[in-house]
């Protein structure tokens, strides 16, 4: 990135790659109660949607926001999300622009929606997830099995912390 930006410009950055860096920095220029708990914040029931730094976004008929991603054949796209409460929920919807993906969840090792081919190009898949325990939880749209085709998928995901 460095050659792309001037030196002043540079200079007016930071970069925070871990929580213990980021979350004294959001707190000291921000009230706690005007974000969620999930990043520091004492805001609860805030539907939070992600994926904003992936793809394209595009609004639906019904006014639903989508990111939109190809994922080449052969290859995955694994979506991580930090949850901070149990009870949390995740929820899901995904469609494709032809054929079929897999979809499954892992929290850390365990998967914990088992791996499934869904035809998302006929119908939009939804669905959702009540975390049962706090960590990292992976979202991860699988098109490994694909050694011709890849595809384009459309989704959007909500993080809803328990009241």
């Amino acid at each position: 990135m460095k050659p792309l930006l001037s030196a002043r410009t540079i200079a007016k950055l930071e970069i925070f790659t871990t929580p213990d860096k980021w979350k004294p920095i959001l707190l000291a220029n921000l009230p706690a109660d005007q974000f969620p708990c999930s990043i520091g914040g004492s805001q609860k029931n805030q539907r939070i949607s992600f994926g904003m730094a992936l793809g394209e976004t595009t609004m639906d008929m019904d006014g639903s926001e989508y990111v939109d991603i190809d994922i080449a054949a052969g290859k995955t796209l694994k979506l991580e999300y930090g949850i901070t409460h149990p009870g949390t929920t995740i929820k899901w919807r995904f469609k494709t622009n032809d054929y079929d993906i897999g979809f499954f969840i892992k929290c850390e090792q365990e998967e914990v929606l088992p791996s499934q081919l869904y035809d998302a190009q006929v119908e939009e898949h939804t669905g959702s997830l009540t975390c049962a325990k706090t960590g990292e939880y992976f979202l991860i749209f699988d098109n490994s099995y694909s050694k011709i085709r890849g595809k384009r998928v459309s989704y959007n995901i909500e993080i809803m912390e328990p009241s």
